[in-house]
C-alpha cells in the first residue's frame, strides 16, 4: 500500500534521496536487483531509475538498459533491457549478476511522466541536478555545501548496499559512468580488484567507436559472454 501523500508539505532533498524503500517516498523507489546466497560475478553500479525504471519497477530498463543488453550479448531480443534479462536469470536460478543504483530514487524531475512528482524544498530538484550532472572525481571537490550533503547520503546508502552484496573471488564491480565512479569510489576508495570503469551505455555510448578498445568495456563484455544465454 502506497503511503498517503501529504500536499503542501515539502521535504529535503536529503530525506528523498535516503530513501530506502520504507518510507514516504517508497512509490518512487526502485530497488536493486541482487539475487540472494550466490557469489556474484559482476555487479553492476548504474546511476538512477528514469521514466521507464519508475514505470516498470526495475533498474536499467529503458532505453539505455537495452543499447546495453544490445551490447554485451548481441543475440537477444532487441526489445529486452538488460535490467529485464537480469530478473529473468534470477528466476532461473542464475544470479552470478548483480544491479544497483547509486540512486534508487529519479535524480531527474522528467523522470516522473505520468506520474506525480515529490514536492522537495525549493532549489533540491537544482542541488540533486548538479550532483548527478558534475564531472568532479570526488565529493570534496564538489561545489556547494547541499550538493556535497546529498552525494554524501548517496555514498552512505550505496556503502550500505554493496557491503551486502556477496562479491566472489573473482566478481568484479561495473562502475558505469563518472557519477557512479565517483560514488563507487567514495564508498570503497580501497576496494580490490579495483572497479571496471566503463562509460554510461546511455545513447548507445558502448557503440561508439571511441570506446571500441576500452580495456575495461571489453573486460566486461568477456565476463558477460560467458554467462549461459537466456533460457
Amino acid at each position: 500500500c502506497k503511503p498517503p501523500l501529504q500536499r503542501g508539505f515539502a521535504v529535503s532533498a536529503i530525506d528523498y534521496v535516503r530513501e530506502d524503500g520504507s518510507g514516504m517516498y517508497r512509490q518512487w523507489h526502485v530497488r536493486d536487483l541482487v539475487p540472494s546466497n550466490r557469489a556474484l560475478e559482476l555487479v553492476f553500479v548504474f546511476e538512477s531509475p528514469h521514466v521507464d525504471e519508475l514505470s516498470v519497477g526495475l533498474p536499467v530498463v529503458g532505453a539505455a538498459g537495452k543499447s546495453a543488453l544490445r551490447y554485451l550479448a548481441p543475440g537477444q531480443s532487441r526489445d529486452l533491457s538488460l535490467g529485464r534479462f537480469v530478473q529473468e536469470r534470477h528466476a532461473a536460478g542464475d544470479g552470478r549478476i548483480a544491479i544497483l543504483n547509486v540512486s534508487n530514487v529519479p535524480m531527474q524531475a522528467a523522470a516522473f511522466v505520468g506520474v506525480e512528482a515529490p514536492e522537495l524544498e525549493e532549489g533540491d530538484w537544482t542541488k540533486i541536478g548538479r550532483v548527478r550532472r558534475s564531472k568532479a572525481r570526488s565529493i570534496s571537490s564538489l561545489r556547494g555545501s547541499g550538493e556535497r550533503a546529498i552525494a554524501e547520503t548517496l555514498v552512505d546508502g550505496l556503502r550500505k548496499r554493496l557491503s551486502a552484496v556477496d562479491l566472489g573471488v573473482e566478481g568484479r564491480v561495473v562502475a558505469a559512468g563518472t557519477f557512479a565512479q565517483r560514488a563507487v569510489a567514495a564508498a570503497f576508495p580501497d576496494l580490490k580488484p579495483e572497479p571496471l570503469r566503463v562509460p554510461h551505455p546511455s545513447f548507445n555510448q558502448w557503440f561508439r567507436a571511441a570506446n571500441q578498445n576500452l580495456p575495461a568495456l571489453i573486460n566486461v563484455k568477456h565476463r558477460f559472454e560467458h554467462q549461459p544465454s537466456r533460457a
